[in-house]
């Protein structure tokens, strides 16, 4: 296979993406494909080493990293990468961050039609995921509770979906990971 696939589950924080991804990822190895899963820059360096970092903070963060993220996902040599952070949540962030210009969102703009092209798309298949806010963010002494900041990135990811071919997902574990295992192995097999 030379074509690389990107599948990209985008939404708001603790939405259940990356334990998506890693129940996704299982089913691709078993299917006998290469697979990593590369997050977003906040994520790996920040969050998974216990600091503080969320909502709006966060936000700006994902503004200033995402240009890592796309090098890391383009670069990365397996046959199929999972993210959270290629294209759309960047953007959402950049829109709903205070402290970011106009021309930060017109980039992402930018890019985000970019990776959807089908100039593009000849060489690396994207797919998007959408993941909506459908349960409680629950505390989990990392990220503080700011459920309005967090309905107002699911509604901007929502809206930039308007524009963008997507997969809905949403339910219980095992029908997200069906629906997007379905959507999945139609492209793969």
């Amino acid at each position: 296979m030379d074509k690389k696939f990107i599948f990209d589950f985008a939404g708001s924080h603790c939405t259940g993406k990356t334990t998506l991804m890693k129940s996704v990822k299982k089913e691709i190895l078993d299917l006998g494909y290469s697979c990593e899963i590369i997050e977003s820059v906040t994520r790996d360096l920040v969050i998974n080493k216990g600091f503080a970092l969320y909502g709006k903070t966060d936000g700006l963060s994902q503004v200033m990293f995402s240009y890592f993220n796309y090098g890391s996902i383009l670069a990365c040599e397996a046959q199929v990468v999972l993210s959270t952070a290629f294209g759309v949540r960047p953007l959402a962030y950049s829109i709903c961050a205070e402290s970011v210009g106009s021309e930060v969102e017109t980039m992402h703009w930018q890019y985000l039609r970019f990776f959807a092209s089908k100039e593009f798309q000849n060489c690396r298949t994207v797919t998007w995921f959408y993941l909506p806010v459908t349960f409680t963010m629950e505390e989990d002494g990392i990220r503080v509770v700011d459920e309005p900041y967090r309905l107002k990135v699911d509604d901007t990811v929502n809206h930039i979906f308007d524009s963008i071919k997507h997969h809905h997902i949403y339910g219980s574990r095992r029908r997200m990971l069906d629906t997007a295992m379905e959507v999945i192995r139609r492209f793969l097999c």
